[in-house]
Protein backbone atom coordinates (compact mmCIF):
# COMPACT_ATOMS: atom_id res chain seq x y z
CA UNK A 1 0.00 0.00 0.00
CA UNK A 2 2.72 2.62 0.89
CA UNK A 3 4.65 1.99 -2.54
CA UNK A 4 1.07 2.24 -4.49
CA UNK A 5 0.57 5.60 -2.73
CA UNK A 6 4.13 6.75 -2.63
CA UNK A 7 4.09 6.25 -6.76
CA UNK A 8 0.58 7.90 -6.83
CA UNK A 9 2.00 10.96 -5.25
CA UNK A 10 4.97 10.73 -7.40
CA UNK A 11 2.58 11.01 -10.10
CA UNK A 12 0.65 14.25 -9.01
CA UNK A 13 3.84 15.74 -8.82
CA UNK A 14 4.74 14.74 -12.50
CA UNK A 15 1.38 16.13 -13.20
CA UNK A 16 2.21 19.16 -11.44
CA UNK A 17 5.48 20.23 -12.57
CA UNK A 18 4.13 19.10 -16.37
CA UNK A 19 1.34 21.39 -16.37
CA UNK A 20 3.82 24.43 -14.84
CA UNK A 21 5.90 23.63 -17.80
CA UNK A 22 2.95 24.08 -20.19
CA UNK A 23 2.26 27.39 -18.06
CA UNK A 24 5.39 28.47 -18.71
CA UNK A 25 5.51 28.00 -22.68
CA UNK A 26 1.73 29.26 -22.62
CA UNK A 27 3.56 32.86 -20.80
CA UNK A 28 6.35 32.25 -22.86
CA UNK A 29 4.16 32.19 -26.39
CA UNK A 30 2.02 35.01 -25.16
CA UNK A 31 5.44 37.20 -24.64
CA UNK A 32 6.41 36.40 -27.86
CA UNK A 33 2.67 37.32 -29.68
CA UNK A 34 3.19 40.35 -27.72
CA UNK A 35 5.77 41.21 -29.56
CA UNK A 36 4.56 40.17 -32.89
CA UNK A 37 1.31 41.94 -32.25
CA UNK A 38 3.17 44.96 -31.53
CA UNK A 39 4.91 45.32 -34.20
CA UNK A 40 1.48 44.90 -36.41
CA UNK A 41 0.20 47.99 -33.98
CA UNK A 42 3.06 50.17 -34.88
CA UNK A 43 2.93 49.32 -38.82
CA UNK A 44 -1.07 49.63 -38.73
CA UNK A 45 0.10 53.38 -36.74
CA UNK A 46 -1.60 52.17 -33.55
CA UNK A 47 0.57 53.93 -31.40
CA UNK A 48 -0.73 53.37 -27.69
CA UNK A 49 -2.12 49.45 -28.95
CA UNK A 50 2.00 48.82 -29.85
CA UNK A 51 2.89 50.40 -26.60
CA UNK A 52 0.76 48.34 -24.76
CA UNK A 53 2.10 45.02 -27.08
CA UNK A 54 5.43 46.16 -26.18
CA UNK A 55 5.29 46.53 -22.65
CA UNK A 56 3.76 42.82 -21.75
CA UNK A 57 6.90 41.80 -24.00
CA UNK A 58 9.63 43.20 -22.16
CA UNK A 59 8.87 40.75 -19.59
CA UNK A 60 9.82 38.05 -21.78
CA UNK A 61 13.96 38.21 -21.43
CA UNK A 62 14.63 36.51 -24.70
CA UNK A 63 12.71 39.54 -26.58
CA UNK A 64 13.19 42.43 -23.95
CA UNK A 65 15.60 44.35 -26.12
CA UNK A 66 13.92 43.77 -29.13
CA UNK A 67 10.56 45.25 -27.07
CA UNK A 68 11.89 47.81 -25.57
CA UNK A 69 13.44 48.85 -29.06
CA UNK A 70 9.93 48.48 -30.63
CA UNK A 71 8.34 50.43 -28.28
CA UNK A 72 11.15 53.39 -28.46
CA UNK A 73 10.05 52.71 -32.23
CA UNK A 74 6.27 53.77 -31.62
CA UNK A 75 6.69 56.59 -29.72
CA UNK A 76 9.37 57.97 -31.60
CA UNK A 77 6.55 57.72 -34.83
CA UNK A 78 3.91 59.29 -32.59
CA UNK A 79 6.16 62.34 -32.09
CA UNK A 80 7.69 61.75 -28.63
CA UNK A 81 11.20 61.51 -28.72
CA UNK A 82 12.15 62.28 -25.15
CA UNK A 83 10.15 58.63 -24.05
CA UNK A 84 11.34 56.77 -26.98
CA UNK A 85 14.87 57.90 -25.71
CA UNK A 86 14.19 56.27 -22.25
CA UNK A 87 12.97 53.10 -24.14
CA UNK A 88 15.86 53.04 -26.60
CA UNK A 89 18.13 53.21 -23.40
CA UNK A 90 16.80 50.21 -22.18
CA UNK A 91 16.73 48.24 -24.81
CA UNK A 92 20.78 48.89 -25.13
CA UNK A 93 21.21 47.82 -21.53
CA UNK A 94 19.87 44.54 -23.17
CA UNK A 95 21.92 44.23 -25.76
CA UNK A 96 24.82 47.26 -25.95
CA UNK A 97 25.28 45.67 -29.50
CA UNK A 98 23.11 46.31 -31.62
CA UNK A 99 23.47 48.71 -33.97
CA UNK A 100 20.37 49.81 -35.24
CA UNK A 101 19.11 50.76 -31.66
CA UNK A 102 22.43 53.29 -31.25
CA UNK A 103 21.28 54.36 -34.46
CA UNK A 104 17.12 54.77 -33.61
CA UNK A 105 18.37 56.62 -30.52
CA UNK A 106 20.88 59.03 -32.43
CA UNK A 107 17.48 60.05 -34.55
CA UNK A 108 15.19 60.26 -31.43
CA UNK A 109 18.13 62.65 -29.48
CA UNK A 110 18.56 64.58 -33.00
CA UNK A 111 14.80 65.65 -32.95
CA UNK A 112 15.15 66.42 -29.17
CA UNK A 113 17.46 68.46 -29.98
CA UNK A 114 20.00 67.50 -28.72
CA UNK A 115 23.01 67.35 -31.43
CA UNK A 116 26.10 66.07 -29.56
CA UNK A 117 24.46 62.96 -27.96
CA UNK A 118 23.12 62.38 -31.60
CA UNK A 119 26.00 62.66 -33.15
CA UNK A 120 27.72 60.12 -30.47
CA UNK A 121 25.17 57.68 -30.70
CA UNK A 122 24.98 57.70 -34.81
CA UNK A 123 29.03 57.22 -34.50
CA UNK A 124 28.39 54.62 -32.18
CA UNK A 125 26.06 52.79 -34.14
CA UNK A 126 28.72 52.94 -37.40
CA UNK A 127 30.96 51.42 -35.16
CA UNK A 128 28.85 48.30 -34.42
CA UNK A 129 28.05 48.23 -38.30
CA UNK A 130 29.25 50.57 -41.25
CA UNK A 131 27.00 49.19 -43.55
CA UNK A 132 23.92 50.62 -42.08
CA UNK A 133 22.36 53.06 -44.48
CA UNK A 134 19.85 54.29 -42.32
CA UNK A 135 22.27 55.52 -39.65
CA UNK A 136 24.72 57.60 -42.13
CA UNK A 137 21.90 59.00 -43.39
CA UNK A 138 20.35 59.96 -40.00
CA UNK A 139 24.14 61.78 -39.57
CA UNK A 140 24.02 63.50 -42.74
CA UNK A 141 20.65 64.88 -41.90
CA UNK A 142 22.41 66.02 -38.21
CA UNK A 143 24.77 67.33 -40.24
CA UNK A 144 23.01 69.30 -41.92
CA UNK A 145 21.12 70.99 -39.56
CA UNK A 146 24.27 71.83 -37.67
CA UNK A 147 25.68 73.47 -40.92
CA UNK A 148 28.54 71.24 -41.51
CA UNK A 149 27.75 70.62 -45.37
CA UNK A 150 30.58 69.06 -46.15
CA UNK A 151 30.20 66.61 -43.42
CA UNK A 152 26.62 66.34 -44.50
CA UNK A 153 27.38 65.72 -48.26
CA UNK A 154 29.71 62.92 -47.16
CA UNK A 155 27.12 61.16 -44.87
CA UNK A 156 24.38 61.48 -47.35
CA UNK A 157 26.80 60.23 -50.44
CA UNK A 158 27.41 57.35 -48.40
CA UNK A 159 23.81 56.59 -47.72
CA UNK A 160 22.68 56.61 -51.33
CA UNK A 161 25.87 53.98 -52.22
CA UNK A 162 24.09 52.04 -49.58
CA UNK A 163 21.01 51.90 -50.16
CA UNK A 164 20.13 53.07 -54.04
CA UNK A 165 16.41 53.60 -53.36
CA UNK A 166 16.11 55.28 -50.98
CA UNK A 167 13.97 58.79 -52.28
CA UNK A 168 14.25 60.34 -49.03
CA UNK A 169 18.27 59.86 -49.18
CA UNK A 170 18.72 61.05 -52.82
CA UNK A 171 16.30 64.08 -52.13
CA UNK A 172 18.49 65.10 -48.63
CA UNK A 173 21.45 64.58 -50.60
CA UNK A 174 20.33 67.04 -53.21
CA UNK A 175 19.26 69.67 -50.31
CA UNK A 176 22.63 69.31 -49.32
CA UNK A 177 24.53 69.98 -52.67
CA UNK A 178 22.06 73.02 -53.82
CA UNK A 179 23.33 74.60 -50.42
CA UNK A 180 26.88 74.13 -50.60
CA UNK A 181 25.97 75.69 -54.68
CA UNK A 182 26.39 72.36 -56.71
CA UNK A 183 23.22 72.74 -58.33
CA UNK A 184 24.12 70.26 -61.40
CA UNK A 185 25.05 67.60 -59.32
CA UNK A 186 22.10 68.34 -56.89
CA UNK A 187 19.53 67.88 -60.16
CA UNK A 188 21.01 64.53 -60.71
CA UNK A 189 19.96 63.44 -57.21
CA UNK A 190 16.59 65.04 -57.20
CA UNK A 191 15.68 62.92 -60.97
CA UNK A 192 17.19 60.01 -59.11
CA UNK A 193 14.34 60.63 -56.52
CA UNK A 194 11.91 61.32 -58.29
CA UNK A 195 12.70 58.01 -60.41
CA UNK A 196 12.13 55.88 -57.38
CA UNK A 197 9.38 58.22 -56.36
CA UNK A 198 7.24 60.38 -58.88
CA UNK A 199 5.07 62.08 -56.63
CA UNK A 200 8.03 63.39 -54.18
CA UNK A 201 7.39 66.61 -53.33
CA UNK A 202 10.42 67.79 -51.69
CA UNK A 203 12.40 66.51 -54.84
CA UNK A 204 10.27 68.13 -57.20
CA UNK A 205 10.49 71.13 -55.58
CA UNK A 206 14.08 70.33 -55.26
CA UNK A 207 14.64 70.07 -59.15
CA UNK A 208 13.05 72.96 -59.94
CA UNK A 209 14.82 75.53 -57.93
CA UNK A 210 18.03 73.61 -59.21
CA UNK A 211 17.28 74.30 -62.99
CA UNK A 212 16.39 77.57 -61.75
CA UNK A 213 19.72 78.40 -60.12
CA UNK A 214 20.94 77.30 -63.59
CA UNK A 215 19.31 79.99 -64.92
CA UNK A 216 17.25 76.89 -66.50
CA UNK A 217 13.94 78.89 -66.44
CA UNK A 218 12.11 76.73 -68.93
CA UNK A 219 13.07 73.42 -67.48
CA UNK A 220 12.60 74.71 -63.56
CA UNK A 221 8.98 75.97 -64.66
CA UNK A 222 8.59 72.22 -66.56
CA UNK A 223 9.76 70.86 -63.30
CA UNK A 224 6.96 72.78 -60.75
CA UNK A 225 4.09 71.38 -63.15
CA UNK A 226 5.25 67.84 -63.82
CA UNK A 227 5.27 67.89 -59.66
CA UNK A 228 1.88 69.11 -59.80
CA UNK A 229 0.53 66.85 -62.57
CA UNK A 230 1.85 64.33 -59.87
CA UNK A 231 1.25 65.50 -56.23
CA UNK A 232 -1.76 67.54 -56.90
CA UNK A 233 -1.97 71.40 -55.54
CA UNK A 234 0.77 70.83 -53.24
CA UNK A 235 1.55 73.94 -51.24
CA UNK A 236 5.72 73.51 -51.66
CA UNK A 237 5.40 73.39 -55.61
CA UNK A 238 3.05 75.95 -55.87
CA UNK A 239 5.63 78.39 -53.89
CA UNK A 240 8.18 77.00 -56.15
CA UNK A 241 6.32 77.96 -59.35
CA UNK A 242 5.29 81.68 -57.67
CA UNK A 243 8.41 82.48 -57.04
CA UNK A 244 10.37 81.56 -60.21
CA UNK A 245 7.63 83.30 -62.04
CA UNK A 246 7.89 86.68 -59.88
CA UNK A 247 11.53 86.57 -59.73
CA UNK A 248 13.04 85.20 -62.80
CA UNK A 249 15.59 87.64 -64.62
CA UNK A 250 14.09 86.14 -68.36
CA UNK A 251 11.55 89.51 -69.04
CA UNK A 252 9.86 86.44 -71.53
CA UNK A 253 9.26 84.15 -68.68
CA UNK A 254 8.90 86.35 -65.31
CA UNK A 255 4.76 86.76 -65.18
CA UNK A 256 3.56 88.67 -61.99
CA UNK A 257 -0.32 88.13 -61.84
CA UNK A 258 0.58 84.36 -62.58
CA UNK A 259 3.16 84.31 -60.05
CA UNK A 260 0.52 86.34 -57.92
CA UNK A 261 -2.43 84.22 -58.34
CA UNK A 262 0.09 80.84 -57.56
CA UNK A 263 1.18 82.58 -54.32
CA UNK A 264 -2.22 83.29 -53.06
CA UNK A 265 -3.20 79.33 -54.17
CA UNK A 266 -0.16 77.96 -52.04
CA UNK A 267 -1.86 80.33 -49.04
CA UNK A 268 -5.18 78.77 -49.50
CA UNK A 269 -3.63 75.07 -49.74
CA UNK A 270 -2.07 75.14 -46.30
CA UNK A 271 1.72 77.36 -47.17
CA UNK A 272 2.70 79.07 -43.85
CA UNK A 273 6.82 78.57 -44.09
CA UNK A 274 8.81 81.94 -45.00
CA UNK A 275 9.21 80.45 -48.33
CA UNK A 276 5.85 80.98 -48.52
CA UNK A 277 5.31 84.83 -47.76
CA UNK A 278 9.15 85.14 -49.36
CA UNK A 279 7.30 84.14 -52.94
CA UNK A 280 4.04 86.13 -52.07
CA UNK A 281 6.17 89.13 -50.91
CA UNK A 282 8.01 88.86 -54.37
CA UNK A 283 4.90 88.39 -56.58
CA UNK A 284 3.18 91.19 -54.92
CA UNK A 285 6.13 93.70 -55.40
CA UNK A 286 6.20 92.16 -59.33
CA UNK A 287 2.96 94.10 -59.52
CA UNK A 288 3.84 96.89 -57.84
CA UNK A 289 1.27 96.01 -54.52
CA UNK A 290 4.79 97.24 -52.37
CA UNK A 291 2.77 98.02 -49.12
CA UNK A 292 2.14 94.25 -49.35
CA UNK A 293 4.77 93.18 -50.38
CA UNK A 294 7.05 94.85 -46.90
CA UNK A 295 4.14 93.26 -45.02
CA UNK A 296 4.43 89.44 -46.38
CA UNK A 297 8.19 90.05 -46.43
CA UNK A 298 8.16 91.04 -42.70
CA UNK A 299 6.02 87.99 -42.14
CA UNK A 300 8.59 85.61 -43.91
CA UNK A 301 11.70 87.01 -42.33
CA UNK A 302 9.60 86.44 -38.93
CA UNK A 303 9.40 83.06 -39.76
CA UNK A 304 13.19 82.26 -41.03
CA UNK A 305 14.24 83.42 -37.97
CA UNK A 306 12.19 80.94 -35.68
CA UNK A 307 13.74 78.27 -37.44
CA UNK A 308 17.04 79.41 -36.78
CA UNK A 309 17.54 80.15 -41.05
CA UNK A 310 19.91 82.70 -40.64
CA UNK A 311 21.15 82.30 -44.27
CA UNK A 312 16.95 82.45 -45.58
CA UNK A 313 16.55 85.84 -43.28
CA UNK A 314 19.68 87.19 -44.21
CA UNK A 315 18.52 86.69 -48.10
CA UNK A 316 14.95 88.04 -46.99
CA UNK A 317 16.26 90.96 -45.42
CA UNK A 318 18.11 92.26 -48.56
CA UNK A 319 14.68 91.73 -50.67
CA UNK A 320 12.81 93.60 -47.59
CA UNK A 321 14.98 96.71 -48.35
CA UNK A 322 14.43 96.41 -51.68
CA UNK A 323 10.76 96.36 -51.74
CA UNK A 324 10.63 99.40 -49.07
CA UNK A 325 12.32 101.26 -51.74
CA UNK A 326 9.40 100.33 -54.36
CA UNK A 327 11.98 97.90 -56.02
CA UNK A 328 11.16 94.03 -57.24
CA UNK A 329 13.33 91.30 -56.50
CA UNK A 330 15.84 90.23 -59.18
CA UNK A 331 18.36 87.65 -58.87
CA UNK A 332 21.49 88.37 -60.97
CA UNK A 333 20.95 85.99 -63.94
Amino acid sequence: MGSAGGGSAWAIEEQRHEAKLRGRERVLLARQLDWILGIHAAEAGQHDEAAAYFARATHYPAARADAYGGWGNTLLEASRPEEAIAKYRLALECDPHDARTHGNLGLALMLAGRPDEAADALEASLELDPAWDKTWLTLGILHSKENRLDEAARCLKRAVELKADSPVAFTRYGDVLARIGRHDEAARQYRAALALQPAGVAAARGLAMALYEQGRYGDALDACRTGLAQAGDDPALLTAQAWILATCPDDRIRDGPTALRLARRAMEAGATDAYAFDALAAASAEVGYFESAVKFAQQALERARQHADQSLAAAIEQRLALYQEHKPYRPAP
